[in-house]
């Protein structure tokens, strides 16, 4: 190419590429309502989601809670701590009471650190929640390096 990352966006549908919320095969534009994006279940007379409007809700205040809190520890010291654990407790050598100190750590940042995290604009906000999905998928490394046994130091 060349160009790096500055490729048009008509050339990549022309290339075939499958765009944002473009069908790869037909080309044709799919139009998603964000109520589908919470369904419980599925109407089967009209096959459309049935949406929970609570769950909806909750998802939203948890998402906008950092905007809305005063704390007094940002996303880089978050996503710092986050870093520091795993590196520590989940690195080249595993242990079942090393990983399961770990998942303490984890769970202590969740409990407190998190809570006390603020975010002052979409950016920061942005951050904030990658670091809570950084903070869940080391939990789920964790626990998944505890159940298998080969890969574990004694």
């Amino acid at each position: 190419m060349g160009r790096g990352a500055r490729i048009k966006y008509k050339e990549l549908l022309s290339w075939g590429w499958s765009i944002s919320l473009r069908h790869r095969f037909q080309h044709s534009t799919i139009l998603i309502n964000p109520w589908d994006l919470f369904p419980i279940g599925i109407n089967h007379g009209t096959g459309k989601p049935i949406i929970d409007r609570k769950q909806v809700e909750e998802e939203k205040t948890r998402v906008y809670a950092p905007v809305k809190r005063k704390g007094d520890m940002g996303w880089k010291e978050l996503h710092a701590g986050i870093c520091r654990i795993m590196q520590d407790y989940c690195g080249e050598y595993k242990s079942e009471q090393i990983l399961k100190m770990g998942l303490w750590w984890l769970n202590s940042i969740r409990e407190s650190e998190a809570q006390r995290t603020y975010a002052r604009n979409p950016h920061e906000l942005w951050r904030t929640l990658e670091c809570l999905s950084r903070l869940t998928v080391g939990e789920m490394i964790m626990h998944a390096s505890l159940a298998r046994k080969a890969n574990q130091v004694s």
